[in-house]
């Protein structure tokens, strides 16, 4: 599963979805990658949408190594997220 968090692209970070994150792991059959991409207005859009699109070809480079099923991805969030 990766998720990417809420706040309107402005607010919030891991620290703030941690318990939502410990939630879905510990109620799925899914381990969690939580992105924390850049937040406006420093890095104004489309700056977090490039990132989570970076994060998912690391993924397709990385998995191997993680040990991640590509044919069992979940992409998912809350708001903006």
């Amino acid at each position: 599963m990766i998720f990417f968090h809420g706040g309107g692209w402005v607010v919030g970070d891991l620290d703030t979805h941690d318990a939502i994150c410990r939630k879905l792991v510990n109620n799925s059959k899914f381990d969690l990658i939580a992105v924390d991409y850049s937040l406006a207005p420093e890095s104004p859009f489309p700056k977090a949408v490039e990132q989570g699109i970076q994060t998912l070809k690391w993924l397709s480079n990385a998995y191997k190594e993680i040990k991640v099923d590509l044919n069992k991805i979940i992409v998912c969030g809350d708001s903006a997220g």
